[in-house]
């Protein structure tokens, strides 16, 4: 249940964090309250601190919706791969290999 609205969140979290509505609001924020506070050595800590946590927070929602998506592509791939005739099927889940057995199998492609 929590994975469905992590799933969620981090859909749309990722959808805004990619706009150009999220730096505007960023920077407004970072120059607004900047000059509220003068600028000031405490307002310049604390900043870092919310940054640095927004950024991190930033790499895990992302990551999922990257994740997601790479899922779901590999899966369209596959399933086209095994649509085509003539394809060979033992590219077909390839990803879950390990990297000599893709350079293998791109190595006799090539050779094709």
């Amino acid at each position: 249940m929590i994975d469905k609205y992590y799933s969620i969140l981090a859909s749309h979290v990722s959808g805004f964090v990619g706009s150009v509505w999220s730096l505007a609001i960023l920077v407004a924020a970072v120059i607004g309250t900047g000059i509220y506070f003068n600028f000031s050595p405490q307002w310049e800590s604390r900043m870092v601190t919310v940054l640095g946590v927004i950024s991190v927070l930033a790499i895990f929602f992302l990551q999922r919706s990257q994740r997601h998506d790479d899922k779901a592509t590999q899966l369209k791939l596959d399933e086209l791969v095994k649509a085509v005739e003539g394809a060979r099927n033992e590219v077909v889940q390839i990803e879950k290999e390990p990297e000599h057995v893709i350079e293998s199998l791109a190595m006799s492609e090539e050779e094709q």
